[in-house]
């Protein structure tokens, strides 16, 4: 039997112990502002959150407060017809037609995009990144080699004992004078106890089997914090929230949007609002939770200079509402500071088509705004070469997006940056997202003040 039919069963009972002995005048439900603003999403990896309780009023002008029985009848199996009538509705049940949302559960799914994305596996980036990235490409190959991560100072620490993981090159050979041997000393030891911490928390995680938001509240999070601390042009900013405005979603190749889903469905994105047809919301809720429309956990976002900041206030005066942001959301702490790393999560359980979709679908809408902005700066070269990374349960990958004008290359050559399950690893990560802070600062920054520049000049 279909979940949502179970699902709603079990709704029918939390209303019939709910219900109040003098039911309320029936009130029609208030529909979100925002609910065809957005795409909505569903999340498997939520913690569950149980239900406003309705009151027995609540669908009875329209339909029955019980929405058991419809659910249950709209199964084939179960649905009541007059002998000898066959409707078209009735033989095909709409709620087991191919959902358009659902087309996007495989990474080859967005190949039907206008711009189709291709995930590409290489067995080496250095011939296949443009040159705009391979600084970015050599430091974290670096990283992934072991060399130089680890404090000199610590040497003799227990922890870096007996670990075959750790060679002669992993060492750091910078010196300090004797003057500041114990302030280095210090600091070094204070940041290992920081990093040591997280990877208790990390192993925990995965021996405890936490879900999705759980990984992110008590590892990564912390990690990214940790790690930026000393990189006062980012902000660690959780994204899970940010949906994609409707002026940059992605174009399928017939033309139209990646489709919304359907109000009843977009309005229980952001809380229960629907107080009718519950079978037909659960059902298309369930049909929604693996599709396009959950979107990326985390941004690194740029903290901007007061000039470059005052340039961006400038450049979104003069966009139209349905585009005012810089981003391709319109999440209030994206809305004016881009952001030029994206990281997208997932428990070991989770899927890599799951992973790669829904970074996929996200940079090809970051793609679409930033080429509004580069239309306006008078230029048709290719976008500048943005860091993506994926995280499955400790480890950290990352994947380059490339413009190819016709299409998005997303290249892909395993190389780990580092994980949070052993010490090692953690080191190796917090030395990555040094290398992504660094070509934040040196490449993207003087990168996009000089499109904004263009693209406000341009209107003059």
């Amino acid at each position: 039997m279909d979940s949502f039919v179970v699902e709603a069963w079990i709704n029918d009972v939390t209303m019939a112990n709910a219900q109040p002995d003098t039911p309320s005048p029936s009130k029609r439900a208030r529909r979100s502002h925002h609910a065809d603003d957005e795409i909505a999403f569903f999340d498997l990896d939520k913690t569950p959150v149980r239900p406003p309780q309705m009151s027995a009023a609540a669908g009875s002008s329209t339909r029955s407060a019980s929405s058991f029985p419809s659910a249950l009848a709209s199964r084939p199996a179960f649905s009541a017809q007059p002998s000898g009538e066959t409707s078209h509705s009735d033989a095909a049940p709409r709620s087991r037609s191919t959902s358009p949302t659902k087309r996007f559960q495989k990474t080859e799914s967005l190949l039907g995009l206008a711009v189709p994305i291709q995930f590409i596996k290489k067995q080496t980036l250095v011939a296949a990144v443009p040159d705009d990235v391979r600084p970015l490409l050599e430091a974290l190959s670096a990283v992934e080699a072991g060399e130089a991560l680890l404090p000199a100072a610590l040497r003799s620490h227990p922890d870096f004992q007996n670990d075959p993981r750790i060679r002669r090159h992993t060492w750091s050979d910078e010196t300090q004078p004797a003057s500041a041997a114990a302030a280095e000393y210090a600091a070094a030891l204070h940041n290992h106890e920081q990093l040591r911490r997280i990877v208790g928390k990390s192993i925990a995680s995965a021996n405890k089997h936490r879900s999705e938001a759980g990984w992110n509240n008590l590892v990564h999070t912390p990690l990214l914090e940790h790690a930026t601390l000393h990189m006062p042009h980012l902000e660690v900013e959780p994204i899970t929230s940010a949906q994609i405005m409707p002026a940059f979603r992605p174009l399928l190749i017939s033309g139209e949007q990646v489709p919304l889903p359907s109000s009843e469905t977009s309005a229980a994105g952001s809380s229960v609002s629907g107080r009718s047809g519950l079978a037909t919301s659960i059902r298309r809720g369930a049909a929604m939770t693996t599709s396009v429309h959950k979107m990326v956990d985390y941004a690194l976002v740029l903290r901007p200079s007061d000039a470059l900041q005052a340039l961006i206030d400038r450049f979104l005066e003069g966009e139209p509402w349905e585009k005012q942001s810089i981003n391709q959301t319109r999440y209030e702490p994206l809305r004016a500071q881009p952001a030029p790393v994206f990281i997208e999560t997932k428990t070991t359980s989770g899927t890599q088509d799951s992973a790669n979709v829904q970074l996929g679908i996200w940079v090809a809408a970051w793609h679409k705004r930033i080429r509004t902005v580069a239309s306006q700066a008078g230029t048709e070269e290719r976008l500048l070469t943005l860091p993506v990374v994926q995280v499955i349960g400790g480890v950290w990958s990352v994947l380059y997006v490339v413009d190819d004008g016709t299409h998005i290359r997303v290249l892909d050559d395993d190389c780990r940056i580092g994980n949070t399950n052993n010490i090692l690893g953690i080191y190796q990560l917090q030395a990555s997202i040094a290398a992504l802070g660094r070509w934040v600062e040196d490449t993207f920054t003087p990168w996009v003040t000089d499109l904004l520049t263009r693209a406000v000049e341009n209107r003059a």
